[in-house]
C-alpha cells in the first residue's frame, strides 16, 4: 500500500477537522442543555399550581404558557 504524498492531518488541516468533528457534539450538548432546563421549569411550575390547592389536573392538561396571567 502506498501511502499519500501529503498527509491528511497536519499542523494546518488538524484545527479545520478538529472543529467539524466536534461541532455536532457541541450543537448535541447545547440543545440538551435547553432541553433539560425547559423540562426542570416545567415541573417547578407543575408543583407550584399543585400547591395551590386541587389543581393537578389543570396542571396536567393545560401548559404552563396557556395559563391566564394577573397584571
Amino acid at each position: 500500500m502506498r501511502y499519500p504524498l501529503v498527509p491528511l492531518v497536519n499542523e494546518l488541516t488538524f484545527p479545520l477537522l478538529f472543529f467539524w468533528f466536534c461541532l455536532p457534539f457541541v450543537l448535541l450538548l447545547i440543545v440538551l442543555i435547553f432541553w433539560l432546563q425547559l423540562l426542570l421549569n416545567e415541573g417547578k411550575f407543575c408543583r407550584l399550581v399543585s400547591s395551590l390547592g386541587g389543581q393537578e389536573k389543570e396542571a396536567v392538561m393545560v401548559p404552563h404558557h396557556l395559563y391566564p396571567t394577573e397584571n
